[in-house]
């Protein structure tokens, strides 16, 4: 059902393919990760006249989100938990009305971030594996947080009347584009694109960026995470590494000078210190294993560049060799090597979920579908794991043919992560293949709304509605799908 798109790339915090016209996005997000703090900045997202509505941000987030899912296909829902998990606490603190936020991971070793109106926020997997501590990322993502919290598309879109929906229209057209052409076409102009937009848009997005400095360092001090990896990521974006490595394009033109390094070291300095947190550092240097086993051609390749990352003084430095032993394992299909190292790891780490996740798939891939769930319903007792137990739960159980628990552990993930776009698509697989083929259209129109299809997603809930006889909740749900649908299709057209 997840079609294979063309290689995407991130520039200057914005989510482009290569194609020439798409660096628009530039202008539409405007998503340069720097860190400067200026506590008597003004509050921009203070005057409200003449902004579009919260609503329209939250219809414009559901049409960018719609586009990333159709090129970030059904990512692992235990990476989706972590970073969910990872941004709550500063969610919690910003002044966002809205704390849903949907995050997207891109797997491309591009070292971007960016923020969308409607709270979509994305990180390519290359800033976490060039960032070596948790709240080195975390630092990102205050960052794309404030641009959220702080309305920042809302002031541009009304600043530049014109263009700002033209950017935008271009960067929906783009995803639909990017499975149609070469990823190599038009290179050449998105960079001569890319320079003339950045040089009309400078003075307006430094005061958005500055602005976001000042509320992302508030957003990590007050959440508890340390802000002195903020100074970390400036001193790496300021480095002569930096401005040689390709990867970093987005920041020689966006080029920090010492005086802001030394400003935002000063501010730092004036708050009291918080400390890293350990369960959420392990975590993290096992998701960074995760992400370079996937992004590198070999196993060897992925060893090799997992072990000069590691520090020998670490005090989980035994952990994480073992961790992408096993990961190599199962890369190569070496279900029963991996399972033992996994297992003996879950005994030492049993909080640690990418570690649980990763011992719950290699037993499923061996056919031990009775482990899994024992396993599972264990893990659940204990408080470690829900979602994620439930999703294995929900996957032994359809393969042992247990329609009706597999569903029932299926519904409880959906409830707790209705946007997962991975559980809807294994909702219509199944539904499908019992035959209940009005759970089948209702699950089939959610997987295309979610992926910005409107008119498919109206035509399967126009088909789920007339299987629809006594289930009035589950007719009103369809109708929702449809209104939906309908309303993102009228704004898309006008982009």
């Amino acid at each position: 059902m997840i079609n294979t798109y063309s290689r995407l790339i991130l520039i200057h915090g914005s989510y482009c393919l290569q194609v020439s016209f798409l660096s628009a996005l530039l202008l539409v997000f405007g998503c340069n990760i720097s860190f400067a703090h200026n506590s008597n900045l003004p509050n921009i997202a203070s005057n409200q006249n003449q902004l579009i509505s919260l609503a329209e941000e939250q219809q414009i987030g559901q049409l960018v989100a719609g586009s990333l899912n159709q090129v970030t296909n059904s990512q692992s829902l235990a990476i989706k938990l972590w970073l969910n998990d990872i941004v709550r606490p500063l969610i919690n603190h910003s002044s966002l009305d809205d704390k849903q936020l949907q995050i997207f991971l891109v797997n491309n070793k591009n070292i971007n971030a960016f923020a969308a109106p409607g709270g979509v926020i994305g990180v390519h997997s290359g800033v976490i594996l060039e960032a070596q501590q948790v709240d080195e990322l975390v630092a990102v993502l205050a960052h794309e947080i404030a641009h959220i919290s702080q309305r920042h598309y809302a002031y541009r879109a009304a600043k530049e009347k014109r263009q700002a929906p033209i950017y935008l229209g271009a960067f929906l057209a783009s995803i639909v584009l990017a499975s149609e052409v070469d990823g190599d076409i038009g290179e050449a102009g998105l960079h001569a694109t890319q320079t003339a937009l950045m040089h009309s848009q400078m003075g307006y997005s430094r005061e958005h960026e500055r602005e976001a400095d000042r509320v992302g360092l508030e957003l990590m001090h007050t959440a508890g995470f340390d802000v002195r990896k903020m100074l970390t990521m400036l001193d790496l974006l300021h480095s002569p590494y930096t401005q040689e490595d390709p990867n970093w394009a987005w920041a020689r033109s966006h080029p920090v000078s010492e005086e802001r390094v030394a400003d935002i070291a000063a501010r730092i300095e004036q708050l009291p210190t918080n400390e890293t947190s350990t369960h959420y550092q392990i975590d993290y240097q096992l998701l960074r294993i995760l992400l370079a086993t996937d992004l590198a051609d070999t196993t060897k390749q992925s060893l090799v560049s997992i072990s000069q990352q590691l520090d020998p003084l670490d005090n989980e430095f035994a952990l994480f060799q073992d961790f992408a032993l096993a990961i190599a394992y199962l890369k190569q299909q070496q279900w029963q090597e991996a399972e033992a190292i996994l297992a003996a790891l879950v005994k030492l780490y049993p909080t640690h979920g990418f570690i649980w996740d990763r011992w719950m798939y290699s037993l499923l891939q061996q056919g031990k579908y009775q482990d899994v769930i024992t396993y599972g319903k264990e893990f659940m007792q204990l408080g470690f794991h829900s979602n994620l137990a439930h999703y294995y739960l929900a996957t032994a159980s359809f393969a042992l043919q247990d329609m009706p628990s597999a569903m029932k552990f299926l519904d409880k993930i959906m409830q707790a992560q209705p946007l997962w776009i991975g559980g809807w698509e294994m909702l219509a697989q199944w539904s499908g293949q019992s035959a209940d083929l009005s759970t089948h259209r209702y699950a089939m129109a959610q997987w295309h709304l979610l992926r910005g299809e409107f008119e498919q997603a109206k035509e399967q809930a126009f088909l789920g509605r007339q299987l629809v006889t006594t289930n009035t909740g589950q007719t009103e749900k369809l109708n929702l799908i449809i209104s939906k649908a309908e309303q993102l299709a009228r704004l898309a057209a006008e982009l």
